[in-house]
């Protein structure tokens, strides 16, 4: 195995007066320190697609993802480390110049292969990535040798759930509550099938960083049937609530939010997906969406190098 499996990841109880207040406890599983690079989930989603890539014998892996994307970032380091030959196709223009997401990928050795936003919407549609693979052949992205092996935008298939259903296995307390911020469900999906194995009364509560988000329980729901997950499935529950005027965007507020969390409790947030499910979670308890005694585990599912754009524009300071 490529990426070794991780056997502990430290949980931050987070102290708060009106968690008090409420009467529940709440905790932060830390996926943010599994690596620098290879961020949070993202370890979870690549350790058995990397495996299956070697046992395979592919000799080429293509992905896809956005200009920020955590996926494209994460993935770039880890095949980088494994002299894995990658190609990223990144939805949209090519800029003048590459942010620093996308520049980090390519001194990976990713190569980046730019599409419209229109063609992108067709990434899962067999017939388009058989004219995608043809057209990097016409590039010489690819040979005709090359056994190609695909995956998902966001690492979002059965193997990375079944890589994410590791992440419940590292939490060593009870809880009630399980939290997640959802992009493209695979985590959720994972954490679900997690759950079902440890700790099959607890509920999963997802928070979704996209606007408009209303096919992601049929996702989520499809994914889960990919897997094989179909029986035992704990209770879960999607709020669409905190997207924050959808994926990648904030406000003045969320930043605050962010900001104050970091001096309370030396933890930084990401803006993208962990932020948004502490400020819902935090909104929730307050009002009193769970009940007293209730132990709740929120997951950091990384992603801070998200964070980089916000800082250099100073809409994020640390300090």
């Amino acid at each position: 195995m490529l990426l070794p499996l991780v056997q502990s990841i430290p949980i931050t109880h987070i102290q708060e007066p009106f968690l008090e207040q409420n009467g529940v406890s709440l905790y932060l599983l830390r996926l943010e320190q599994t690596d620098p690079m290879i961020s949070g989930n993202k370890w979870f989603k690549l350790i058995y697609n990397l495996e299956a890539f070697k046992k395979q014998h592919y000799s080429k892996l293509l992905t896809f993802g956005g200009a920020y994307s955590n996926h494209i970032h994460a993935t770039a380091e880890a095949c980088h480390r494994f002299d894995i030959p990658v190609i990223g196709v990144i939805r949209g223009e090519q800029s003048p110049k590459l942010n620093r997401t996308l520049l980090e990928a390519q001194q990976r050795n990713m190569l980046l292969y730019y599409i419209s936003r229109q063609d992108y919407r067709l990434k899962n549609k067999p017939d388009f990535i058989k004219s995608l693979l043809a057209k990097l052949i016409d590039l010489n992205y690819l040979s005709k040798q090359d056994k190609v092996y695909i995956l998902p935008e966001g690492g979002s298939n059965d193997l990375a759930i079944q890589g994410c259903a590791l992440i419940p296995k590292l939490i060593s307390i009870d809880y009630n509550y399980l939290c997640c911020a959802i992009g493209s469900g695979g985590t959720f999906s994972g954490l679900i099938s997690g759950v079902s194995e440890t700790q099959k009364n607890a509920k999963l509560l997802g928070f979704s960083a996209l606007k408009g988000a209303n096919n992601l329980s049929l996702t989520i729901n499809e994914l889960l049937k990919l897997s094989n997950v179909e029986k035992n499935i704990p209770a879960w529950e999607i709020n669409h609530n905190y997207h924050f005027g959808g994926f990648a965007k904030t406000t003045n507020e969320l930043i605050e939010f962010m900001h104050h969390f970091y001096q309370n409790h030396s933890i930084k947030l990401d803006a993208i997906y962990t932020a948004k499910m502490m400020f819902g979670l935090y909104q929730l308890i307050k009002q009193g969406y769970f009940p007293r005694g209730s132990q709740i585990i929120a997951v950091h599912t990384g992603g801070l190098q998200g964070n980089h754009t916000f800082e250099q524009k100073q809409i994020l300071n640390w300090v």
